[in-house]
């Protein structure tokens, strides 16, 4: 969303190879806002921050549409007083995430909310969970769109939160949950299945993962993002169903000031490319506004293309 080291509030467009920045929209009524998926056929869904809303946007004409809410706000609202965490007035929804997809059988859009009401401390003698619930709201309807539930209710898992967003690929919605494994949603008949998760990633924290799409296949990459710990990438073969893993990125090898540089909370894979030396290349996005890229085998030097 930004340009440089901090936010301005515009939205830009940005190909690598004609170096120049394109300014599509400023975001005055949305405040602050994250972009929570990649283009799905022009649309991206965004999160603003300031008010905790959702929009599906059209950053090319300047569109854009706030989804509503129902009786019960469907986004989180974490609420504390005072110094107490238990001091938390509902609705209080930890573990929502969002996903958008289009239904080409259908031509239709559809907005995907998975979310897990839960007590604020599970396992302290209060609440616990209750069970995952599915919403979608499907865009184009005529009049006022509303929240419907899924037609196959979700099975029970513990979504990642609000800021890890669902992954569209190949017709499915895919969600990251907590204990590592991945749920997948169709966006055409609106049923459910699983993946199975790459070998050994149960014992890494999500809370350093982020599921992604890499060059049209799906992709986890694992490491602590403001640190010096490596970054793994694993990616998923489609047709055969099983993991390999890409690569591994030693950042240590890499010029301290660079490092300092591109550290933040949290960064992704976003595109590849290749060189003029016919290597192929794997471009990141931190949170600090900065696109870089390495070799796709993990070595290299570091270049910072924006």
């Amino acid at each position: 969303t930004a340009v440089g080291s901090s936010y301005d509030g515009y939205l830009y467009s940005w190909q690598l190879g004609d170096g120049a920045v394109e300014k599509l929209m400023r975001d005055d009524w949305l405040q602050s806002v994250v972009p929570l998926t990649k283009p799905c056929r022009g649309l991206v869904l965004i999160r603003a921050t300031d008010c905790g809303g959702y929009y599906v946007v059209n950053p090319c004409s300047g569109e854009a549409l706030a989804l509503p809410d129902s009786q019960v706000p469907f986004k989180m609202a974490y609420k504390t007083s005072g110094w107490s965490r238990r001091s938390v007035e509902p609705p209080c929804y930890l573990r929502v995430s969002y996903g958008l997809g289009y239904c080409t059988t259908r031509k239709e859009y559809k907005v995907v909310l998975v979310r897990l009401f839960s007590d604020p401390e599970p396992g302290d003698g209060g609440g616990g969970f209750t069970p995952t619930t599915c919403e979608v709201f499907v865009l184009g309807t005529t009049g006022t769109g509303y929240w419907r539930p899924s037609a196959e209710r979700s099975p029970l898992c513990s979504v990642t939160p609000w800021n890890y967003p669902a992954v569209f690929l190949d017709g499915y919605l895919h969600f990251l949950c907590f204990d590592g494994g991945i749920v997948t949603f169709s966006i055409g008949d609106e049923t459910f299945g699983s993946l199975l998760s790459p070998p050994g990633f149960g014992k890494v924290a999500t809370s350093v993962s982020v599921l992604t799409e890499l060059d049209g296949r799906l992709c986890v990459c694992y490491g602590e993002p403001d640190s010096d710990d490596p970054l793994v990438l694993c990616v998923h073969n489609n047709k055969e169903a099983w993991w390999e893993k890409l690569c591994r990125i030693d950042r240590t090898a890499w010029p301290e000031s660079e490092r300092m540089l591109l550290k933040s909370l949290w960064i992704a894979p976003v595109g590849v490319y290749y060189s003029a030396d016919v290597a192929l290349k794997i471009m990141f996005g931190p949170g600090s506004c900065k696109v870089f890229a390495v070799d796709s085998n993990g070595g290299g030097d570091l270049e910072i293309l924006l």
